[in-house]
């Protein structure tokens, strides 16, 4: 595999296969109270990957080539507060075992107002994550590592 031309000093091949499925489920607490819960799981075949550098003519295999999985779940709790405006209160979790080797807890919180049938405002509060590429997680002269991860809130 030859690697693709990128804008600056190096170019980069880069190999990922990913499928998955999900499971997702609901269940009506009492009238106007409901829960929605589920499961997700990915499986990632990746590599092999490889850097070069074309004013060195130096082409870098990288040992990152094996399988990435990530399962997932989350729970979320919807209350009706009024006819026109929905409460949510939840929290999803991903554990990885390749690139990160870790479990990380995303909250999320958000009011929905439908406004009318064609407005609606959303009021939402939620955390997530940004996995480093394979690339990211494999080079330790990167500033993002796959110990640290993009973070946003």
């Amino acid at each position: 595999m030859r690697p693709r031309e990128t804008a600056g000093a190096f170019t980069q091949g880069l190999q990922e296969v990913n499928a998955g499925a999900d499971l997702t489920f609901a269940t009506s607490v009492r009238e106007g109270h409901r829960l929605l819960y589920g499961l997700r799981y990915i499986v990632a075949d990746i590599g092999p990957n490889e850097l070069f550098e074309p004013d060195l003519d130096l082409t870098t295999s990288f040992t990152n080539e094996g399988y990435d999985r990530t399962l997932g779940a989350y729970i979320e709790y919807h209350s009706k507060i009024r006819e026109n405006v929905k409460f949510v209160l939840g929290v999803r979790g991903e554990s990885n075992d390749f690139r990160e080797d870790d479990t990380r807890y995303f909250p999320r919180m958000s009011f929905i107002h439908r406004l009318s049938d064609a407005w609606t405002l959303k009021y939402i509060l939620s955390t997530g994550y940004h996995r480093p590429t394979v690339t990211q997680a494999s080079r330790t002269d990167h500033l993002v590592t796959a110990e640290e991860g993009q973070t946003t809130r």
